[in-house]
């Protein structure tokens, strides 16, 4: 559908039907996160607390070559990058294709091709869809970053690492 397009029956819909548009953005924003980040920078930290947090070795989830144990922590991981990222996706609220940034700098952190992570993300999200297990422990671990990396008021910079942007959720989608 052509972009513009889009835009205009947005529009329309919010003129038309406010107390709908409202209840939507609503039900939306109670499903996204409060901040979302945007620096690609984090990835690294971002892997190494996750390694922390599951237990298991960095090199374990590492390389083009790894056991199919590990590769499922790949895809936890993959499924946390897309919640800290890009929670539209993963969520099922967009079918926009996931940020090239993103696969590319997993891609470089993992040690992997660009084009294996991009062949795994619609099985991320099936599987944070239909499987409770996987849903848990990836928004535990989310969680669990998101307390690490954000001030408590949401999109302040922490003490530990500065430098980094996220963008704020709580305005209206529409």
């Amino acid at each position: 559908m052509d972009h513009n397009l889009a835009e205009v029956i947005i529009n329309r819909f919010v003129q038309r039907y406010p107390h709908l548009a409202l209840e939507l953005d609503e039900d939306i924003r109670a499903i996204l996160p409060k901040a979302i980040f945007t620096d690609y920078d984090l990835l690294p930290l971002f892997l190494q607390e996750f390694c922390t947090y599951r237990n298991i070795e960095q090199e374990e989830i590492i390389g083009r070559h790894i056991t199919s144990k590990y590769l499922e922590y790949r895809k936890e991981f993959l499924a946390v990058l897309l919640l800290l990222y890009h929670p539209e996706k993963i969520h099922g609220i967009t079918r926009k294709r996931t940020w090239q940034g993103i696969q590319n700098t997993a891609a470089e952190v993992l040690q992997c091709s660009p084009k294996s992570l991009a062949n795994f993300i619609p099985e991320v999200i099936t599987w944070f869809q239909r499987y409770k297990d996987f849903r848990i422990i990836t928004t535990e671990v989310h969680e669990v970053l998101l307390e690490k990396f954000i001030d408590r008021e949401g999109c302040e910079k922490t003490r530990t690492y500065e430098g980094f942007t996220v963008r704020n959720t709580q305005t209206s989608i529409f």
